[in-house]
């Protein structure tokens, strides 16, 4: 096999703990929480709906004897490249429950058979594998994902002490260029991806580029000076955050 083919597998394979629930009724189970694993697909192929999701959904009712068995068939879909990949997807269950109708029965198959679709491309491997009935492996996931969050929080706090510096001997226009990388980098950090989110950076500090109308501000033609003067504001805006 292919390394190439278990990139999509290793990226997404291994669960964080949090995101999970000992079921206890019957046979005792390790569930995930459907909302992450959308979250993580999303991550991986884009918006549902566009990047990856579910068509040609089918409800059936079987009746037997005093049983109404809910089936259900769909076709998962993703995107990778110029690539369309297609599930299929299939759950059934008992829409009578101990309390009469279960009226959440088309969602909670349509959850089913998503999470199990999800499972054969690689999302949550190691739940349906069986590592979770490991408590030493639990414990191994709780300690990697509490060590990302630290990683990440600090890369961010890194962000905010880096001070806009290039060396005295860089043209011009390279060091431009540097200050601008890492104002779009502070950018980024503060989550500003939306082009209104860093307009409104620019009303609220207008006296930085000496201009009434900051609608007519073009980022490419700002100065140096202003840059760093920029940055600085969002070093100080991070420190908030952190």
């Amino acid at each position: 096999m292919s390394e190439n083919n278990l990139n999509l597998w290793k990226k997404v394979s291994k669960t964080d703990p949090k995101n999970t629930k000992q079921v206890g009724f019957g046979r005792k189970f390790t569930a995930i929480d459907a909302m992450s694993q959308i979250q993580a697909a999303t991550e991986q192929f884009g918006p549902f709906g566009l990047g990856w999701g579910v068509q040609d959904e089918r409800f059936f009712i079987n009746t037997i004897k005093d049983t109404f068995l809910l089936t259900y068939q769909a076709n998962l879909f993703f995107r990778i490249g110029e690539d369309i990949g297609i599930v299929p997807l299939h759950s059934s269950l008992n829409m009578i429950g101990k309390k009469g109708v279960d009226d959440e029965s088309y969602k909670k198959i349509a959850t089913d058979a998503l999470t199990k679709g999800l499972s054969k491309l690689g999302f949550n491997a190691d739940i349906f594998l069986g590592l979770f009935d490991d408590n030493r492996y639990v414990n191994e996931m709780k300690k990697e994902f509490k060590d990302e969050k630290k990683l990440k929080a600090n890369k961010k706090e890194d962000t905010a002490k880096v001070i806009c510096e290039e060396p005295s001997m860089m043209p011009e226009e390279d060091k431009r260029k540097l200050a601008l990388k890492n104002v779009k980098d502070g950018g980024k950090m503060l989550g500003w991806k939306k082009a209104l989110d860093f307009q409104q950076f620019l009303v609220d500090n207008v006296a930085l580029f000496k201009t009434n109308k900051p609608e007519e501000i073009d980022i490419k033609t700002i100065g140096i000076e202003s840059l760093r003067e920029m940055y600085t504001k969002m070093q100080e805006l991070l420190k908030k955050e952190n």
